[in-house]
């Protein structure tokens, strides 16, 4: 008895689930490890805070443990939310996603090749192959996970896109790239890869090679980064340490407030606030870069020296020029 095609890809998907579930599922007895662990969760005070503004400003204004990925530190808050500290349960969300990546290998290479029978061996081997248990049974990791996640559905949009062209699974693609690159930076080739399939399963060698580079040049500018858009708006800048929040259950403790200083108080010689815990001085009333009155000293001394060049080239050249003429007349007595 022959299956609809629906019928199958379903049942191809839950024995992928059901085969993940099986050999993944013993992660809820694991613990954590001492291993990147400690920096990344249990001695992170922003991800052991749970959820929080201060900690999603965190997130998205800098980097930690050598990685800026405010996704991945995103669900690592929302694990502590809804988990706290268990490290079985953190370690089974990554099954979870793990799964979920399996389905989409098997639908992209269903949509792309139109060989079910082989697009199900291909995600077989990517559910179980042992190159995986890193990503899946280690929690930090999570990043490995989320980004293939959003890069899986970037080509299944991408193809839609290519074939329908529809604007929304155009605007899905690029939404996903950029979702991905907030979970990992890897994902900053895969338009090299949605070229690979212009060019092989896809078939869009007629559209010609340098449209198909600007496209991918598009998506790769659409999707860039909200940080790096920001620093190129303000050019060595450097952003303050956000406050480090409180433990878990602590009462918090009201922000800092600084008062600034009004500028007669700056000019008139006022003493500047104490340097704060962090080590860096807080604003005064004369700016971000220092005191008004010290600003204005150094223009107008840059001013008198310019002018002071000014005269002497001046002086220089009227002296040359009285020179020349004086040995003009005395060639001609």
């Amino acid at each position: 008895m022959s299956l609809r095609p629906a019928t199958r890809t379903t049942l191809s998907c839950l024995v992928l689930v059901a085969a993940i579930l099986l050999v993944y599922g013993r992660v809820l007895g694991h613990g954590f490890v001492a291993y990147d662990n400690p920096i990344y969760l249990t001695e992170n005070p922003w991800v052991t805070s749970g959820l929080t503004l201060d900690g999603l400003r965190w997130a998205f204004t800098q980097s930690h443990a050598s990685n800026w990925h405010p996704l991945t530190w995103i669900s690592h808050m929302v694990d502590v939310e809804l988990f706290g500290l268990r490290p079985g349960w953190h370690a089974f969300e990554n099954v979870l996603w793990h799964a979920a990546n399996a389905v989409l290998v098997l639908l992209a290479l269903e949509k792309l090749t139109g060989a079910p029978g082989r697009a199900s061996v291909v995600a077989a081997l990517f559910a179980l192959h042992p190159l995986h248990v890193e990503s899946v049974a280690w929690i930090v990791e999570r990043k490995d996970v989320l980004s293939t996640f959003f890069g899986l559905v970037c080509v299944l949009a991408w193809t839609s896109w290519a074939r329908g062209g529809s604007r929304v699974a155009y605007g899905l693609a690029l939404l996903c790239l950029a979702l991905g690159l907030l979970a990992k930076p890897r994902l900053v080739t895969w338009p090299f890869v949605l070229l690979l399939l212009d060019l092989g399963p896809l078939g869009r060698r007629s559209v010609g090679l340098p449209k198909l580079l600007l496209e991918k040049s598009r998506s790769s500018r659409s999707s860039s980064s909200l940080r790096s858009r920001r620093c190129a708006r303000n050019p060595g800048r450097r952003r303050a340490e956000p406050r480090e929040p409180a433990a878990r259950g602590a009462p918090r403790e009201r922000a800092l407030r600084v008062r600034r200083l009004p500028r007669e108080d700056v000019l008139a010689g006022a003493p500047r606030l104490p340097l704060p815990a962090s080590g860096r001085r807080l604003p005064t009333g004369g700016g971000r870069r220092g005191d008004g009155a010290a600003r204005a000293r150094s223009r107008s001394t840059r001013k008198k020296k310019r002018r002071k060049r000014r005269d002497t080239d001046e002086k220089n050249n009227k002296r040359k020029e009285k020179k020349t003429k004086d040995n003009r007349r005395s060639s001609r007595k």
